[in-house]
């Protein structure tokens, strides 16, 4: 008895997981703990507005966001959980994209990378994600980011990370 209800549970908690919502950025009923901290935002799309405390890389696109006159609104989105927006990898797991940004003419999903995080596997994986939602889903814009000299961000060209632009929202 107890393993029938288990794998129902489990289909489920799966048919959850890969279930198609609509997008509502900001979403009204956001908790954060202590990791976090209450910044001043004029663009971000969340009143009031929060980031990570310890996440310099994080805090450094909030300033290139906020200076940016193409930007509308910014909304930093979770990772992990059904409320936030997340697309599917190849190895089958969820990938949760850091940001959504609304520019005067487009809408982007970026991830953030920095150092490490911005090559090897791992991040190509989540590149081909991303890469793959976008190309189904041609009114959005994005990819993954990384911070260069100067205060400008850079932008993969592809999933292979092997070359980088300057980002233009």
């Amino acid at each position: 008895m107890n393993i029938r209800i288990r794998e129902e549970e489990e289909k489920e908690k799966d048919k959850r997981k890969h279930e198609t919502k609509m997008i509502k950025v900001p979403l009204s009923k956001i908790k954060y703990s202590s990791i976090f901290e209450k910044i001043e935002s004029e663009r971000c799309a969340m009143q009031p507005c929060y980031v990570e405390k310890n996440n310099q890389n994080e805090k450094d696109f909030v300033k290139y966001l906020e200076e940016n006159n193409s930007v509308v609104w910014w909304y930093k989105n979770g990772d992990q959980g059904s409320d936030y927006f997340s697309v599917k990898r190849e190895d089958g797991r969820l990938f949760f994209p850091d940001w959504f940004i609304k520019t005067k003419n487009d809408i982007w999903i970026i991830d953030t990378k920095s150092g490490f995080t911005a090559i090897g596997e791992g991040a190509r994986i989540r590149a081909r994600a991303l890469e793959s939602w976008l190309k189904k889903n041609k009114k959005f814009k994005g990819g993954l980011v990384k911070p260069g000299s100067a205060g400008i961000w850079k932008i993969a060209d592809n999933s292979d990370l092997d070359n980088w632009s300057d980002l233009k929202l």
